[in-house]
């Protein structure tokens, strides 16, 4: 029944253009036709096997182009009189804060970003869609007091305008372009855009797109990327590899950067002449942290920090080997009583799966390494434990086969801490040049590490660098980037009803 009723709406799409009973007659003729070519007998809709794949995938992409085509506006004129009139309303879908995982980085992204916009659109008004089947967004107070909320898809049609639709995240797998964009968007045909953060299961397809039905459902939501009228990455990496993977021109993509969660850190101070970095404790006193579950961990100093994730793309493994041999080449060019007073520790400060935990610590004993002690591996931790672990670094390493921005990096800097980083994807963006490795040697993330133990210049340059990347990437510049991209693209509407 699921492909059946995706049958009809295709049909139903492709037809309504037509009136009456013209409609109604080619319906009876176009649907059946459809059906014999899809060969209806499985769902695709429900992850259970589709009878064809590959027509369902090529229904959907249908369906989605068409469906977004009749909601919107793009940059073409409508001939009514009320858009002279109208004041632009910019719409920002802020479902994507109301996921369980709500403190991950791309609904913190999306709150901050639509947090600070108000301010850079003067001319306009802003309205933030929600749904009010789930729980409010962490930020909805925030939210209520620089804007209008919009209560639903059905709310939308209360509205006395909308000039622009903005959807927040564009690679919800579950979603279709009637939930994406809906349909009530319709009566006003806004110039629609969205926020793109990455393609990386497009780059990685085999270690994150394996499942069958999630690679139909990727190929789908990737096809829509074209039939947006415009869409916004979060570095200049990510822009052209978006451009690339939705086979659109880069004029079509605007890169606006991001910065730093600063409700989360805000009361978390920085590093400040009082309390400089990466000196807060004598160099051999080591630092006492605990876990969320009440493990205790003490920090030999000084110490290298990793903060992000496990998943595959983080290279956390290729770290844990490097780092055996900067130990290594540390004892080699010390007698052992110096390299026992400053042999570094590495710190791996993420949430990790019981199993990723273990293996990890396996790594390190097989490498001659004492887990515990010289490779410490956290678990979850509050904001005020990372804070501390960011501020007495001696220095982040972040080794990353891909990232869409590399907030660490811009974290690390915000706590005045030097960052060594990935030379791929968007992380040179972030990093010093001389800051720099080969993600995929090992013995390039170690000489790096070590030419940065040895070479307090090394330091001085990353934090410099740093200082000047901040001024780059925050939410002010994010929103003003935004704000002049979507000001050129104010369509003529259709008038409501």
């Amino acid at each position: 029944m699921a492909q059946k009723t995706l049958v009809r709406r295709v049909a139903s799409l492709v037809l309504r253009p037509f009136p009456g009973v013209k409609r109604f007659m080619l319906h009876r003729i176009l649907a059946p036709w459809f059906q014999l070519r899809y060969r209806l007998n499985g769902s695709g809709h429900d992850h259970t096997p589709a009878a064809n794949p590959e027509v369902e995938l090529r229904l959907l992409k249908l369906e989605g182009a068409l469906h977004l085509s009749r909601v919107s506006g793009g940059t073409r004129a409508q001939a009514t009189q009320a858009t002279q009139t109208t004041r632009p309303l910019v719409l920002m879908d802020m479902r994507i804060t109301q996921i369980s995982a709500r403190e991950r980085g791309i609904p913190r992204y999306a709150t901050a970003l639509a947090l600070a916009l108000p301010e850079h659109l003067p001319g306009a008004d802003v309205a933030y869609l929600i749904d009010p089947a789930q729980p409010l967004p962490n930020a909805h107070a925030a939210l209520q007091a620089r804007g209008r909320i919009v209560n639903g898809p059905a709310d939308i049609a209360t509205l006395p305008s909308v000039s622009h639709y903005l959807q927040s995240c564009i690679f919800e797998l579950h979603k279709d372009a009637q939930e994406l964009f809906p349909p009530e968007l319709g009566r006003f045909r806004p110039h629609i855009s969205a926020i793109v953060y990455d393609v990386i299961p497009w780059l990685f397809p085999a270690e994150y797109l394996t499942d069958p039905y999630l690679a139909r459902r990727y190929a789908y939501q990737l096809s829509l990327l074209p039939a947006v009228d415009h869409l916004f990455a979060i570095s200049e990496s990510a822009r052209h590899d978006v451009a690339h993977a939705a086979h659109i021109s880069l004029t079509q993509v605007t890169n606006i950067y991001g910065g730093i969660d600063e409700t989360r850190w805000s009361s978390l101070p920085p590093a400040s002449p009082d309390h400089p970095p990466a000196e807060a404790a004598p160099t051999h006193t080591p630092l006492h942290i605990s876990n969320e579950q009440g493990e205790t961990f003490s920090l030999r100093q000084p110490y290298w920090l990793y903060v992000g994730g496990g998943d595959f793309r983080k290279n956390v493994q290729g770290l844990v080997r490097a780092f055996a041999r900067v130990l290594a080449g540390l004892k080699a060019s010390q007698d052992k009583a110096s390299q026992d007073k400053t042999a570094p520790a590495l710190v791996i400060a993420c949430s990790l799966h019981a199993d990723q935990r273990k293996a990890l610590a396996a790594l390190a004993t097989r490498l001659g390494m004492q887990p515990g002690v010289d490779v410490i591996i956290t678990g979850y931790i509050s904001d005020a434990t990372l804070a501390t672990c960011y501020r007495n670094a001696f220095a982040t390493v972040f080794p990353s086969l891909y990232e869409g921005l590399g907030l660490p990096v811009l974290e690390s800097y915000h706590f005045g801490v030097p960052a060594l980083a990935s030379g791929v994807s968007s992380l040179p963006e972030v990093t010093a040049p001389s800051c720099q490795f080969d993600p995929a040697s090992e013995d390039s993330i170690a000489q790096a590490m070590l030419r940065m133990h040895s070479n307090p210049a090394l330091r001085a340059e990353s934090l410099a660098f740093g200082q000047r990347i901040m001024a780059q990437c925050n939410w002010q510049q994010a929103a003003s980037k935004l704000a002049q991209q979507l000001l050129q693209t104010h369509p003529a509407q259709a008038t409501p009803g």
